[in-house]
């Protein structure tokens, strides 16, 4: 019995197949006909071919098509190519329709005569979105030419070619594509690869993209799985960009959805999810836009400023070369709110949450610093730079209310910690204040005061007040004279005014220093007085007093007081910052004995200390250490 039924399905399978067969034979002209009127209701102008299409049975049902060509009734449009197939639907002709399911060609050259720049076309784009009408009629145009296209279609070795009307053009080619399963409401997965070249200016580039699409009446969704621009000539850049991860447009809800898009190009990757709530409404008002999204980046901002061509202003092109950033983003009511956020730029990191308004332009929040190099950040001198101030538009620059901290700031070798400040200001003139951390271990109050300058981008003009009533002498030292010339600790009050791009070389103000128990690392006796050490103390002080007035880089000492018990000096002189030299005399006093001039001189490093002019030869005797009188009564008996 199922020996029967099989016999009987393979002879009904026969049938029909030879019917279908004698459908198609006795039907060819009537199919040719149905195809030529398909072309010309679709597009309005006919198929020019050197041959008449033949019917193929196998290995596909269709037509194959030699060498033709088409043109637009205004000229605007014109294809040609060498071969073409095309598969019929054969359920679609039992039913008296015709319904292509593949199609192919080879050699596709496609000529578009453009009626105003690519530019303007892109530009308008979102003035598309925004008018509703436009786009909904834009929608229903792609979805009926989603109906009418072949399910499957391929492409080799195709030519499109954009003619701009400068006559300029925008070609795409060698042209490979593949698109299968094209239909409304079901994904339709592309695989493209091409080159593209331009004119004016001329440039060249490669394309790549894989992905899948999914349009409807509802949504669009796109799953790109590689989207790959190859630079090359022309292109500022070598490195390629490359595109990956989902989006997904609501058209009733006008919602944007991103779901792990990454970026890949020169120096940078960035990748983001999240959705715009209203794409149109985003782009006609911004501050009734909603966005949200989750950010996460890392590049090169140095190299990137090199292509844009708009490189960094800092004098060391290494600054800003490795950083990253990433951080919650909510745009809403016309402010951009940032939390979460963390990064670095190079070694500096930094954390926090901010808000940002773009009408007027106000930055407000928290932000958390690392270790903050302030050397490292030097502008870039510029040849011919203006100084007046009025050609800068310093009104360009926001309004900020910051929170800040640094765990560390460094400054020409002044290394401040845990610092805290709170910055405000607008149009180019910012205020810390108030001003706290920690120098050479002492607490810090402070207020400071910049004004950023016009002659160069990053520089500006610092005014600083400060208190610093317990300083380690020996590093402040170090950090103005290259080596420990104090020991000890003392209180710092100055007002002081420094220009940030030239650093102490710059510095005006005035200050003093006052301390107590105080150790010089030298003997303030000078070597022409060789025995003095033997029995006096020469380098330790009950009392330190130093008062000072700086202008540009020229630190003027008034008045300099060292006393102990049975010594002491006093004297004034100056100290250039810059070239790091110092010039200054005083006197040193013995208990008992007349004032010894001195003088000090040369290199900050390794000055020169001496009598003054050597023009008195006190000198200390060995009988010093024999005589046992008091001490008054010593000296005058041993300096001859």
């Amino acid at each position: 019995m199922l020996r029967k039924i099989l016999i009987a399905l393979v002879l009904l399978v026969l049938v029909a197949g030879g019917g279908l067969v004698a459908l198609i034979a006795t039907n060819s002209d009537i199919i040719i006909d149905k195809f030529n009127a398909y072309v010309e209701t679709s597009t309005g102008a006919p198929l020019v071919s050197d041959t008449p299409p033949t019917l193929t049975l196998f290995p596909n049902r269709g037509l194959e098509l030699g060498a033709s060509s088409w043109q637009s009734p205004d000229g605007s449009l014109s294809f040609s190519f060498s071969r073409a197939s095309v598969m019929i639907s054969s359920h679609a002709l039992f039913t008296g329709k015709f319904s292509i399911k593949h199609f192919s060609v080879d050699d596709l050259d496609l000529t578009m005569k453009l009626k105003k720049p690519v530019r303007e076309y892109l530009a308008g784009i979102p003035a598309g979105v925004e008018h509703r009408r436009d786009f909904d009629e834009l929608i229903q145009s792609i979805l009926h030419a989603l109906h009418i296209a072949p399910d499957n279609i391929r492409i080799n070795q195709g030519r499109i070619c954009f003619i701009q009307p400068d006559g300029s053009t925008l070609t795409i080619a060698p042209l490979s594509l593949n698109a299968t399963n094209v239909h409304p409401g079901t994904p339709t997965n592309f695989n493209l690869q091409t080159d593209i070249d331009g004119s004016s200016p001329d440039f060249h580039a490669g394309v790549e993209l894989h992905c899948s699409a999914l349009l409807d009446k509802e949504k669009a969704s796109f799953s790109i799985e590689k989207a790959m621009l190859t630079p090359g000539m022309g292109v500022s850049f070598r490195e390629y960009l490359s595109l990956s991860g989902k989006l997904e447009y609501d058209f009733d809800s006008d919602e944007l959805t991103l779901s792990q898009l990454h970026f890949q190009g020169p120096d940078l990757s960035a990748t983001a999810s999240g959705s715009v709530a209203s794409l149109a409404r985003m782009y006609s008002d911004p501050v009734q836009g909603d966005a949200t999204l989750n950010v996460d980046m890392e590049g090169d901002p140095q190299r990137l400023g090199e292509i844009l061509h708009h490189p960094l202003p800092f004098a060391d092109h290494s600054i800003f070369s490795d950083c990253s950033f990433a951080a919650e983003m909510r745009w809403a009511e016309g402010r951009m709110r940032m939390t979460n956020i963390r990064g670095k730029a190079d070694d500096l990191t930094f954390s926090g949450a901010l808000t940002l308004s773009p009408s007027p332009f106000v930055i407000s929040g928290e932000l958390n610093l690392g270790d903050f190099n302030l050397d490292d950040y030097r502008s870039e001198k510029r040849e011919g730079a203006s100084r007046k101030l009025e050609e800068r538009d310093f009104t360009r620059w926001p309004r900020v209310n910051l929170q800040l901290s640094a765990e560390h700031v460094r400054w020409n070798r002044l290394h401040l910690e845990d610092v805290h400040a709170r910055l405000t200001g607008q149009n180019g003139s910012y205020e810390f204040n108030p001003l706290s951390g920690i120098l050479a271990g002492s607490p810090v109050t402070a207020s400071m005061k910049t004004v950023l300058l016009p002659t160069t981008p990053l520089s500006s003009r610092l005014s600083l007040n400060f208190s610093v009533p317990q300083a380690n002498l020996e590093e402040i030292s170090q950090a103005l004279a290259e080596r420990p010339l104090l020991k000890g600790s003392g209180a710092i009050n100055a007002s002081l005014a420094f220009t940030t791009s030239r650093g102490l070389p710059s510095l005006t103000g005035r200050g003093s220093l006052t301390s107590s128990q105080v150790e010089t690392v030298f003997s303030i006796l000078p070597p022409d007085i060789p025995l003095a050490s033997s029995f006096l103390s020469s380098s330790r002080f009950e009392r330190l007093f130093l008062s000072f007035v700086s202008k540009d880089g020229t630190l003027t000492v008034d008045r300099l007081t060292l006393e102990a018990a049975r010594l002491s000096l006093s004297g004034s002189g100056t100290v250039n910052l810059e070239q790091r030299t110092v010039d200054a005399e005083g006197s040193v006093q013995i208990a008992g004995t007349s004032a010894m001039p001195v003088r000090l001189e040369g290199d900050l490093r390794e000055p020169k200390y001496s009598l003054e002019g050597k023009k008195q030869n006190h000198t200390l005797s060995p009988r010093a250490i024999e005589l046992d009188l008091s001490f008054s009564d010593q000296v005058r008996d041993l300096l001859k």
